[in-house]
């Protein structure tokens, strides 16, 4: 595949931990010069309550974004998560720049993102390729060209380590928000483990609205943001990891499974085939009940948590999960639809 595009604007988040960073970089290495539109970090709490209050009103891109389009005749235009510019201004744009090509990449549910951002199925609607991992959306969204592009992973943050953890902690691991969903397996697995050794450690916002989870004896909660450092050693010395997947967004998959594989940590999940296409059959299912009730046993296994995560993590390789290999699979996408509607268009 060759994309002989010579002038790319990326416009997007570019805090190093976030997804939005590993589809930029992804980007960068396969265009040797691609211009910038950075937008304000959603990891910062100022950031996340002025979005909320005053939702799409908020720090509007429009003004730079439109004077950035029209100042220079772009090849490509990759908008990451763009909730902060108007359907007007895509309109505008997308008419004076009829040669362009204009792709969106989202990782939520649109459903949900309608919640802070109204205006959002207009604003896709103007694009030439809207990337997604939600397959609801597809079918319920006629309007907006969705792709289908899965979640994934940057193998620059997220090494499986040489020297793993021996002797890991008695513990079981989960960095997230809270949702309703979570919290009911945490307690249900929490209750499994009374009298044993083992703890689940969690970690994120929101977990103060669960007092039967933060009152219990066998769920250590931890409030606010977890930065990547914390993360990896909350996972590393753990025992197992919870790969839980959310609800609210209809998900059949979350980042966090690709990240805890390539880390190598065994996973306990509720088990799909979307996650086996990732990672084979190698972790704990939830869908079964003696799973459940034996989690202590399974949780004393050294040898066979051992095998899950390495083979997790060697399956998940192969499978090329990155977030780089998902962009080369929309820019693959992108090559051929191409390719074929200049075809078309030559044989008329």
């Amino acid at each position: 595949m060759s994309l002989n595009y010579n002038k790319i604007l990326y416009g997007g988040g570019i805090h190093r931990e976030g997804t939005s960073k590993s589809r930029y970089d992804a980007l960068a290495k396969k265009f040797r010069t691609i211009d910038l539109l950075e937008t304000e970090s959603s990891h910062k709490l100022l950031s996340k309550i002025k979005t909320r209050l005053l939702k799409n009103r908020y720090n509007s891109i429009d003004s730079e974004f439109k004077t950035q389009v029209k100042s220079v005749q772009y090849d490509l235009v990759w908008l990451d998560k763009p909730t902060r510019v108007s359907s007007e201004c895509m309109k505008d744009v997308t008419q004076s720049n009829p040669r362009t090509i204009f792709v969106a990449h989202i990782t939520d549910d649109i459903k949900t993102m309608v919640k802070y951002a109204p205006k959002l199925e207009d604003v896709l609607s103007y694009f030439d390729y809207v990337f997604t991992p939600n397959k609801f959306n597809i079918e319920e969204y006629p309007n907006i060209p969705l792709i289908y592009n899965e979640l994934g992973y940057d193998a620059a943050l997220y090494e499986f380590p040489t020297d793993r953890c021996k002797n890991p902690k008695s513990t079981v691991g989960f960095v997230g928000h809270y949702e309703f969903e979570y919290a009911n397996t945490m307690l249900m697995l929490a209750d499994k483990l009374l009298g044993s050794d083992f703890t689940l450690v969690v970690n994120g916002s929101g977990w103060w609205k669960c007092p039967k989870a933060w009152m219990h004896p066998k769920i250590k909660i931890s409030y606010g943001w977890v930065d990547l450092k914390r993360l990896l050693t909350i996972y590393t010395q753990a025992s197992a990891a919870m790969g839980l997947y959310s609800i609210v967004n209809r998900n059949r998959t979350s980042g966090r499974i690709f990240e805890i594989s390539a880390l190598g940590i065994p996973i306990i999940t509720y088990g799909n085939s979307t996650i086996e296409s990732a990672i084979g059959k190698n972790y704990i299912d939830l869908n079964l009940a003696s799973n459940i009730d034996n989690l202590p046993s399974i949780l004393s296994d050294k040898s066979y948590l051992q095998s899950l995560g390495i083979n997790a993590y060697k399956h998940l390789v192969g499978a090329k999960c990155t977030w780089e290999d998902r962009v080369n699979e929309a820019l693959e996408h992108i090559y051929f639809t191409e390719n074929v509607s200049k075809s078309i268009e030559s044989s008329l």
